[in-house]
């Protein structure tokens, strides 16, 4: 195993499940054979803004500047999803702008209508364990999670 690839996981940072599950894939993710697999974290450094009153909009700059520099950083991005947000929105659209390719984790039907990202997405996955055999050497698209729709 020679080949090195850098990703990031981004999911829902706003509750403490949420920061587990991306800690999770981030750790499993690791266990992948396929590939030499370096995981750039941005975790520690978004929690912190979310002590913050929401009001004060100069955290949301600084909070999306993040999440700008990993998906710039890595080679593929890995999104956990549970429902439709402007945050998941925002990162595929960007993830997409800059041809990364996108992994998304669906553990429940999920509907991306408002997104007009179902093109985009290179493979879909219903666990997070399922990241420890996905090949991410040759990302193939597949489809083995919930149902994803535009409708």
């Amino acid at each position: 195993m020679t080949d090195k690839c850098k990703v990031t996981v981004i999911g829902s940072f706003i509750t403490e499940e949420g920061r587990r599950r991306i800690a999770k894939a981030e750790r499993v993710v690791k266990q992948n054979p396929t590939v030499n697999i370096e995981v750039v974290t941005i975790r520690e450094e978004v929690t912190k803004y979310l002590k913050q009153p929401i009001q004060e909009t100069d955290w949301l700059e600084e909070y999306l500047e993040y999440f700008r520099e990993a998906i710039h950083t890595v080679d593929k991005v890995i999104i956990l999803t549970q429902m439709p947000t402007v945050a998941l929105g925002w990162v595929m659209g960007y993830a997409w702008a800059w041809g990364k390719p996108m992994l998304l984790i669906v553990p429940e039907p999920l509907n991306l209508m408002g997104f007009n990202a179902i093109d985009s997405i290179t493979a879909t996955l219903k666990s997070i364990n399922d990241l420890k055999k996905y090949d991410f050497k040759e990302m193939p698209y597949i489809y083995e999670g919930a149902e994803v729709s535009a409708l």
